[in-house]
């Protein structure tokens, strides 16, 4: 009888550790749906199911509360990001100045010229900035939908590919689930028991 007794938490815990093992895999499968024989029921995986329903919900979620168009916007005209952009461009333009020059042009020359080039295109180069800066702005605003883009590209994901990426970042909460799983089962086996024995 008390092997019977301590075989009831151990029977609990091997049957919500199998529970959870099996919950977490038909998150994925089956890939396809599966008819049940004799019944009128079909079993189908969560992910692959629900998969077209669940894209649109992440790139909704991410557009409209992490990553946004008026977020990359609003980096393209952040004081930082211009001033790296007008250095750059600055430069590579007097560069491409200075090449187009003749070759016999004397050095001081060049450098006049130079000079007289940065100082035109550091008053102007601000203003075209800014301008292609908003008509670039309202260019994506009017032409990417990102939210569609991340919808897209986890449509593009065989589900094998996606299977193994969900698995590879959250690993540890899905092993968490299983002991767990466990645990829950070997003390309500042990409860079980434990009633058991008084009852006899």
């Amino acid at each position: 009888m008390t092997t019977r007794l301590i075989f009831i938490p151990i029977l609990g815990a091997f049957i919500g550790w199998s529970t959870n093992v099996l919950a977490i895999k038909l998150i994925f499968w089956p890939y396809e749906p599966v008819k049940i024989p004799l019944t009128k029921w079909w079993v189908h995986g969560v992910i692959p199911k629900r998969r077209r329903e669940i894209a649109a919900n992440i790139g909704q979620v991410v557009e409209e509360q992490l990553f946004s168009i008026d977020d990359v916007i609003s980096y393209l005209e952040a004081a930082e990001t211009r001033d790296s952009l007008l250095n750059s461009t600055l430069e590579a333009v007097l560069n491409a100045i200075v090449k187009k020059m003749p070759h016999y042009t004397p050095g001081y020359v060049k450098d006049i010229l130079a000079n007289i080039f940065e100082e035109i295109l550091k008053k102007e180069l601000p203003t075209m900035l800014d301008n292609l800066s908003m008509s670039i702005g309202q260019e994506i605003r009017q032409k990417i939908n990102l939210s569609k883009i991340i919808e897209d590209r986890i449509n593009e994901f065989e589900i094998s590919d996606l299977e193994r990426l969900i698995l590879q970042v959250s690993s540890k909460e899905l092993n968490y689930i299983k002991i767990m799983g466990g645990v829950v089962g070997f003390f309500i086996g042990l409860v079980q028991a434990a009633l058991a024995a008084v009852i006899m």
